[in-house]
């Protein structure tokens, strides 16, 4: 369904406002609708899928899918839209009138709706990025023969240092997202485009802190090389803690591997691809953002030079792509903003408290 763009049309179109429900156990029962979707054109019997709530009380857990046969009595099928774009897609009005649905139109598990649709959500998205760069390097190559024709000022505006500068720029921005994204094609043929397990690493990375002295973490003068390194091992302390957990991905490895190195120089020798890519995503993150905080014993970075330094490491400690995917989220998605207030250093007890 999500490969079919199914997903968003529903979203744009609300999908909690599409149809009147009647569950008449074991029926699905549509009163009376119209909906802009699209019917298959296929020799299957089935031609069209909708999202049906079951069972209303349970929210999204309520939600079903279920298949319509072309012949199925309360639905049709209206004339074709014109659309701007997307023309190759048969965009049409579709009516449902008293239209019933037998349990074995049920597609998956009931209650299961909104599950199926949110699976290929990755592969959705990717494939929306994919057409945004795309359009993009286009779009760049236009502009560039454009300031080769375009005069001003008797030559070609292509020769202005301000036209360079702006295109230079674009590229570079371009670039950064072609690498990103072929990344992700790679890891989506590979079946490791997952951002569960990043996301669920990422909040346990600091687990292992529990078994630091509460005196060094609340230390306020600078830190010892020593104490620096019982910091550090206290993520090691957080995959053995977690060891024998069951997870849905490779959260205790991704942990473990946070202290490896692109070009092999890490804790335990994995190199390159070697290393899981939630690791490699985690590593980068984590580092920003131990630059960027403030911490007890010293005020936080500014964000240009965090970005410098991970740079400066990228292809040595850290892998390129999740540096350019950091820097293109700071300068291009608004990620200043949303960090600009993590510089202000923590909050001081007053005196006498504990």
């Amino acid at each position: 369904l999500a490969r079919e763009g199914i997903i968003d049309r529903l979203m744009e179109a609300g999908i909690r406002h599409l149809f009147t429900f009647q569950v008449d156990n074991p029926l699905v029962h549509i009163l009376c609708r119209r909906f802009i979707g699209h019917h298959v054109a296929l020799k299957s019997q089935f031609s069209s899928k909708i999202v049906a709530k079951t069972d209303p009380g349970e929210g999204a857990k309520g939600t079903s899918l279920f298949l319509v046969e072309a012949s199925a009595k309360g639905y049709s099928r209206g004339r074709n839209l014109e659309k701007i774009g997307l023309k190759a897609q048969d965009t049409s009005e579709l009516f449902f009138e008293d239209l019933r649905l037998p349990p074995e139109n049920l597609l998956g598990e009931e209650g299961g709706g909104f599950f199926a649709l949110m699976q290929e959500l990755p592969r959705e998205r990717l494939l929306i990025a994919i057409t945004a760069v795309a359009a993009s390097e286009a779009a760049l190559r236009w502009t560039i023969a454009y300031t080769k024709e375009r005069k001003a000022f008797g030559r070609e505006i292509a020769q202005f240092q301000n036209t360079r500068f702006k295109l230079a720029g674009m590229k570079a921005e371009i670039a950064m997202a072609r690498v990103f994204v072929d990344r992700c094609m790679a890891l989506q043929n590979e079946g490791e485009l997952d951002v569960e397990t990043v996301d669920i690493a990422g909040s346990l990375i600091n687990f292992g802190k529990i078994l630091v002295p509460v005196e060094l973490l609340t230390k306020m003068e600078n830190l010892t090389d020593e104490e620096r390194a019982t910091l550090r091992d206290s993520v090691t302390a957080s995959a053995d803690l977690l060891e024998g957990v069951e997870f849905d991905g490779p959260v205790v490895a991704v942990i473990r591997q946070l202290r490896e190195h692109w070009d092999g120089t890490g804790a335990r020798g994995l190199q390159g691809d070697g290393i899981e890519v939630g690791a490699r995503v985690v590593a980068v993150a984590n580092a920003f953002v131990g630059m960027v905080s403030a911490r007890a014993y010293r005020t936080a970075m500014p964000i240009d030079e965090a970005c410098v330094i991970l740079t400066e490491a990228a292809g040595a400690i850290f892998d390129r792509r999740p540096v350019s995917a950091l820097i293109n989220y700071l300068d291009n998605r608004g990620g200043r903003g949303e960090w600009q207030n993590f510089g202000a250093p923590p909050e001081q007890p007053e005196d006498g408290a504990s």
